[in-house]
């Protein structure tokens, strides 16, 4: 019986556990949580992490992180990765996703995003729902589309930057490291690392 789990046990972590189960590739799928005892979450069971992770390997190695915030998320597939476990990437069915991109291991595509010829996603990147990542573009670990957020072809994203709900990146840009676009947002230029930008066009904060 093929297993994952799913390391989190917020909002996040449901929207990935049920792309999991439309694709049909595990039987059983956990939760886990920083909580002292099991509880229920929607159809799935919420677990403890242990002190030891190993005694997770039980009933199998494959997991995903499913938690927003870049920074954690990043960190914790390290963690688990280096106990051996073993990252997945979780698509969901009705998103469209080229033939001819590469997706590191880790990566969330949630329901009808779109990920283009030729764009690469790093370790642990989330695309959330009917976000869109057009030809040619590469996004660094940890980076988060929120939902409905457009990236135009060619752009360059840093690692654990967050493109709010809704904004939208023109093509060729490139984002530093640890950008927030906020929600509505057009960027038109380049943003330097640890950047917070909002507006029409996308100015700092």
């Amino acid at each position: 019986m093929a297993h994952l789990y799913v390391v989190g046990a917020g909002g996040h972590a449901k929207v990935v556990a049920d792309a999991a189960l439309l694709m049909g590739l595990w039987d059983q799928i956990t939760l886990i949580d920083r909580c002292t005892e099991a509880y229920q979450v929607g159809p799935w069971a919420v677990v403890p992490e242990p002190d030891d992770l190993n005694d997770l390997k039980v009933q199998g190695t494959d997991f995903i992180v499913g938690m927003g915030d870049n920074a954690l998320r990043v960190m914790l597939q390290k963690r688990f990765a280096a106990q051996g476990f073993h990252a997945v990437t979780v698509i969901h069915p009705t998103s469209v996703v080229s033939h001819h991109t590469k997706v590191a291991e880790g990566c969330f595509i949630a329901a009808q995003a779109v990920v283009q010829i030729d764009a690469k996603l790093g370790a642990g990147c989330i695309v959330n729902t009917a976000a869109v990542v057009e030809h040619d573009c590469v996004l660094q670990e940890g980076v988060q589309l929120a939902p409905g957020a457009i990236l135009g072809g060619g752009v360059s994203v840093g690692g654990a930057t967050l493109i709010g709900l809704q904004a939208s990146v023109r093509m060729g840009c490139r984002l530093g490291r640890d950008v927030i676009v906020g929600m509505g947002a057009a960027v038109v230029k380049n943003i330097p690392d640890h950047s917070r930008v909002v507006g029409v066009p996308a100015k700092p904060l």
